[in-house]
């Protein structure tokens, strides 16, 4: 998977040149095309190597905020999570699908996450993309209050 992802960025940064040089070509004038090359090359040199830092600390923290829930599982640590991933989201890759698939799976078996807590984190995650089947749906009531 690590290969897809070096192979996305190369493809990413191959169509930010070509799309630099159509614009050039497009332009059709050498000191317009200059200009154009001026302004737009620095945007494609630092923001594609940017975008790629930003992408590895959210995928740590992601991955820091399911570590968390996983080691203290009760209705707080959930609600931390929760509000995380209203505010960040998370990217559609599945490693990341993966983290939290295994973060609802240690949830549904906690007794010390109410049932309430159990169905919100189960429909939120749902809504926004998680896959699970009938049987993985199905919340364990389980709470010890």
């Amino acid at each position: 998977m690590e290969f897809l992802s070096n192979l996305s960025g190369a493809i990413a940064v191959g169509v930010g040149f070509y799309a630099i040089y159509r614009i050039m070509v497009a332009v059709k004038k050498q000191n317009y095309a200059f200009v154009v090359m001026c302004v737009l090359f620095p945007v494609f040199i630092i923001g594609i190597p940017a975008y790629g830092i930003y992408t590895l600390k959210f995928k740590k923290v992601l991955k820091a905020k399911c570590e968390m829930v996983s080691k203290t599982t009760n209705n707080g640590s959930v609600d931390m999570f929760l509000t995380y991933v209203k505010q960040w989201g998370f990217f559609n890759h599945p490693e990341q699908w993966n983290q939290i698939k295994g973060v609802w799976f240690i949830v549904n078996e906690c007794s010390n996450v109410s049932t309430a807590k159990k169905k919100e984190l189960r429909d939120y995650l749902i809504t926004n993309g998680l896959r699970l089947n009938n049987s993985e749906k199905q919340i364990i009531d389980n709470y010890k209050g």
